[in-house]
């Protein structure tokens, strides 16, 4: 588990090279104060090779256009309130997001003590980065097609 109690979600985010165009979406989204508050929250967020498998997908969402209300639906959909570790949500068999959409959790635990948590078809492939407003996961793709 990697530690940054000192820094919340966004700072963290904008840390990570790899999350830039998910950054990007939250910029254009103006959901940054979301991700800085105290309000405890947990973030999926998919890595830049996650959007660019979709890059139509993403080029339809508007990140790179500015599109706000897009970019908004991809951001608020990939954040779960409360604050949740991977083992966490070994305990549901679904959780819902500030956006509304209902995702599927499974595991794998072919790899002995530590499973493999997927969220819908993402792998939690970076899990349990820790903030001050809480949990930061990068997931292998991004599981929200309808734009």
């Amino acid at each position: 588990m990697q530690n940054y109690f000192s820094k919340n979600i966004y700072d963290v985010l904008t840390k990570k090279e790899e999350l830039s165009l998910f950054l990007l979406a939250v910029k254009v989204a103006r959901l940054e104060r979301l991700l800085q508050t105290e309000y405890p929250i947990t973030v999926l967020a998919p890595s830049n090779s996650a959007l660019s498998e979709c890059r139509t997908k993403v080029e339809n969402l508007g990140i790179e256009n500015g599109n706000s209300e897009k970019a908004k639906f991809l951001v608020l959909n990939h954040i779960i309130p409360g604050e949740f570790a991977s083992l966490d949500l070994l305990n549901f068999h679904t959780v819902k997001t500030l956006g509304g959409e209902e995702l599927d959790i499974y595991y794998n635990f072919s790899n002995g003590d530590d499973p493999e948590i997927y969220v819908n078809n993402a792998l939690l492939k970076e899990k349990d980065i820790k903030c001050l407003n809480g949990y930061l996961h990068l997931i292998d793709k991004n599981y929200i097609y309808r734009f």
